[in-house]
């Protein structure tokens, strides 16, 4: 009899006939505990470094930004940053400004300085829209390739005012237009 108290004192019955020591229980725990304390802490310090390592520099007229109003910022797959503005388009690579403005005497400048929305698609063509149409700039090329409403074509675009632009996981570009989503 007291054989059979010691093992109810060490082990407790699980399920049918299964048993499993206390002491195996205890350890267990622990094994699960205490490393997920450690991993918190671990995170935590990491957390400060990244936030203590956090700068701002800022972009502005000042430094030869063309406008204060970004509208939208990219960074294409080559590192340079895209930013949209409603003075044009601006191509920065950290230390220098490339703008893109619109002229009526060149059919392949940007369609319109009031620039909404910028994206890269997976052959590195950089399509923006603009208040007066979409734009593509192949990555081999160096003027644009605009797309406009064109009422006798169901396939143009509904309305040349482009509010935003997606290049999806299959490549398609998606255009938010002001009157419907393409």
């Amino acid at each position: 009899m007291s054989a059979i108290n010691r093992q109810s004192e060490t082990t407790k019955q699980y399920g049918r006939g299964a048993t499993i020591p206390y002491f195996t229980l205890a350890f267990a725990i622990i094994l699960f505990i205490i490393p997920s304390g450690l991993f918190a802490q671990v995170s935590s310090e990491t957390d400060s470094i990244q936030e203590e390592a956090l700068q701002f520099r800022q972009l502005s007229i000042e430094n030869g930004l063309l406008d204060n109003e970004i509208e939208d910022i990219i960074q294409d797959k080559n590192g340079f940053i895209w930013l949209a503005t409603g003075q044009g388009l601006v191509k920065y690579d950290g230390i220098n400004y490339n703008n893109y403005y619109h002229s009526v005497k060149k059919l392949d400048s940007i369609s319109s300085n009031i620039t909404t929305s910028i994206s890269e698609d997976q052959n590195g063509n950089i399509w923006v829209g603009s208040e007066n149409g979409l734009n593509r700039l192949a990555s081999n090329a160096s003027g644009f390739k605009r797309y406009f409403h064109d009422p006798q074509t169901t396939t143009s675009l509904a309305n040349n005012h482009v509010h935003d632009l997606l290049v999806d996981g299959t490549n398609r570009l998606w255009v938010a237009t002001e009157s419907t989503l393409h």
